[in-house]
């Protein structure tokens, strides 16, 4: 849930022109990644040895999603919005198709 809230925020960061609303998403998805990380510390211990790898592999796209995220607000702080929206729909919806993969693993 906290992966998709970020998304929102990346895209409210993309399609606003004011740096306060930026900050403000900026803050945003600094909380949803705290919370992320603090759900991940309190599953870990109670995963087997499968479900700590599923875990390892969305830790890892989850990773690579921080980073692109990070790219994107850097481009819309920097008035890059088409560099940001190109970035979102080309390795943003990539990773978002891994992350919905492994987030299925870790259900079933």
């Amino acid at each position: 849930l906290e992966q998709m809230r970020v998304q929102r925020e990346i895209r409210e960061h993309l399609l606003s022109a004011d740096s306060e609303t930026k900050r403000e998403a900026e803050e945003r998805i600094a909380q949803a990644r705290t919370s992320t990380d603090a759900a991940l510390e309190q599953i870990a211990p109670l995963l087997d040895e499968a479900g700590q790898a599923t875990l390892a592999q969305f830790s890892a796209v989850r990773a690579q999603m921080v980073q692109n995220n990070d790219q994107v607000t850097g481009l819309s702080r920097r008035g890059d919005t088409a560099a940001g929206l190109r970035l979102v729909a080309n390795e943003g919806q990539a990773d978002w198709e891994r992350m919905e993969a492994t987030l299925n693993e870790i259900v079933q």
